[in-house]
């Protein structure tokens, strides 16, 4: 009996040892265990969105006084993936990306106030609008460019010239062609006529296209061909030859 009792104490004492073991590497190590654990979080929902998320064929940007909600964003995109003349990308769908800014004049906005009671604008949110837009334009991610008529005229008297003549990018002048050769008018184009969800967008809007940039999406030369080629499809002109 005596044999036994050291026996079975032996095996108590023994797991005491090992829970000790357990409890001092919990406390030295707790936190570097946690750690990793909340690393190996992140990064995995890091790889799970990097490899489901799919790149847009093309992007567009509008700029100017409409205020899109996202239903209408989704809408537009949607007519714009039908007028892409085809799967740009070659990745079996077609997507496009939509950047939207709602920015005013300060003509539109002393009009605004004249126009209704006891109005007030939120100036300081334009202004921050405003900088977003400028800020995207630097980035290069669209050559395709929705803008209001300021917005327009203000980039193409810009004296960096960013924006293309009509005339290099596209073989013919197309319907609603602005005389100064830089800009199409949307309500002018067949497009805004065949798609009522156009609409949302003011009609004297000028549809445009950039310079590559130095930097950004369109830096890249296959990706501002494709913007060409969508430029080209959304004014319903050929495209001129390189």
């Amino acid at each position: 009996m005596d044999n036994e009792k050291q026996y079975t104490e032996g095996i108590r004492i023994e797991k005491k040892r090992e829970g000790g073991r357990l409890e001092n590497f919990w406390y030295h190590y707790k936190w570097f265990v946690i750690g990793i654990l909340v690393f190996s979080l992140i990064f995995g929902v890091c790889i799970t969105q990097s490899c489901s998320q799919k790149d847009e064929d093309v992007i567009v940007l509008y700029a100017g006084p409409a205020l899109l909600s996202a239903t209408q964003s989704a809408q537009i995109t949607e007519i714009m993936a039908i007028v892409m003349p085809q799967d740009l990308d070659g990745n079996g769908e077609r997507l496009v990306g939509m950047s939207a800014y709602n920015v005013y004049s300060a003509q539109q906005i002393e009009d605004f106030l004249a126009s209704t009671a006891n109005a007030k604008f939120d100036t300081a949110r334009n202004s921050e609008d405003m900088k977003a837009y400028q800020s995207y334009l630097k980035m290069g991610e669209s050559a395709i460019y929705f803008l209001d008529p300021w917005l327009y005229e203000s980039l193409r008297d810009d004296p960096n010239q960013p924006l293309q003549a009509l005339t290099n990018v596209l073989a013919q002048t197309p319907q609603g062609a602005l005389a100064d050769g830089y800009g199409v008018r949307l309500g002018d184009t067949e497009l805004y006529e065949s798609y009522e969800v156009l609409k949302v967008l003011p009609p004297d809007t000028v549809i445009c296209f950039s310079r590559p940039y130095v930097m950004g999406r369109i830096s890249k030369e296959k990706n501002y061909l494709r913007e060409k080629k969508m430029f080209a499809a959304i004014v319903d002109a050929p495209l001129k030859d390189e």
